[in-house]
């Protein structure tokens, strides 16, 4: 994978002049947290960080990334959707002349006067009917800064130039991180103070913890360097098989997977489209139509583990998230 990145930083050998490279300011796969927590002793068990972090509110809204070039502003959802009529505020913000050429990775916010609302009802408001409320983005990492492409660069550089050339410009519209919502911390025990503080701050569901020396993954979607931990249990699980009730709803079984021939031996598992999967059981009965093989995020109150089998309690489905894998053996190990 390294070798690939490397071979599409220099194709034939030959590197970009920096005019080439201002002048390509092209979407990138947004990151997301490779591992997560439960309690804050569980980072012990990973291995491979250098011991500084940043903690980061991890909002609850809907991921975008913001591109600035000249006096085009984009505003793109995390699957490449262009929303930037809907954002027109931010848009005109970052139109500024106090704005260079950039990509920022944010988080967008529909909000109620002072208070944040849902990612259900930001996704409306964006997608479906345009409501009451007004967006706000906030911004939590940038890829490239007046043109040039810092992704290489590591975190502590990255949130450096957020704090000290962007912060002051927060706005209503666009947020930058502040000591708020924003903390280094270089034990265990500072990370587990601060993710606490911020997880109460009102537009939290969670934080994201990351390596200070980590870079920004190109052309990979898991930062193997950044850990997520949630206010509640949720897993983003398949579903296997849909039933109707005899009251019109919807049945689901679900699973993890696919999973490997090791996984297969130790577990009770079921093949689907000519793979193997770990069944979990059902999810409550719902009268949301989801199609087999969709992922889905259900929200559980209990894991529980037989000798070759996991059964979730009371889960519930609560959205379509922006994955495309589920969740892990890992992870059901860890609940």
């Amino acid at each position: 994978k390294l070798v690939a990145v490397e071979l599409k930083k220099s194709e034939s050998g030959i590197e970009k002049d920096e005019e080439e490279e201002k002048s390509e300011i092209a979407f990138i796969i947004p990151n997301k947290p490779m591992y997560r927590i439960f309690e804050i002793n569980d980072i012990k068990q990973l291995k491979g960080f250098s011991g500084e972090w940043l903690v980061q509110e991890k909002f609850d809204g809907i991921r975008i990334q913001l591109h600035k070039d000249g006096d085009t502003v984009k505003v793109f959802t995390y699957n490449k959707k262009d929303i930037s009529k809907k954002c027109s505020k931010i848009v005109g913000e970052l139109k500024q002349k106090k704005f260079g050429d950039m990509i920022l990775d944010a988080e967008l916010i529909l909000y109620d006067g002072d208070e944040p609302l849902h990612r259900a009802d930001t996704i409306k408001h964006v997608f479906k009917k345009e409501t009451e409320g007004k967006l706000r983005a906030h911004a939590f990492d940038i890829m490239n800064h007046d043109g040039k492409d810092i992704t290489d660069e590591t975190l502590r550089e990255r949130i450096n130039i957020l704090f000290y050339q962007y912060s002051q410009h927060s706005s209503d519209e666009l947020a930058f991180p502040s000591k708020k919502d924003t903390r280094i911390a270089d034990s265990i025990k500072e990370v587990g103070k601060y993710s606490e503080a911020i997880m109460d701050l009102p537009a939290s569901e969670g934080v994201v913890i990351k390596d200070i020396e980590s870079t920004y993954y190109i052309g990979n979607k898991k930062n193997p360097k950044w850990i997520k931990w949630k206010k509640f249990v949720d897993l983003d699980v398949i579903i296997l098989t849909d039933k109707k009730t005899k009251n019109n709803l919807h049945s689901y079984s679900v699973g993890i997977g696919p999973v490997n021939a090791e996984t297969s031996r130790n577990y009770k598992t079921v093949e689907y489209e000519e793979k193997e999967y770990l069944p979990l059981g059902k999810v409550l009965n719902t009268k949301k139509k989801i199609d087999a093989g969709k992922i889905v995020r259900v929200k559980v109150d209990e894991v529980k583990k037989t000798k070759n089998r996991f059964t979730l309690f009371s889960a519930k489905i609560i959205e379509l998230p922006e994955v495309d894998s589920t969740d892990t053996l890992e992870t059901l190990e860890q609940l």
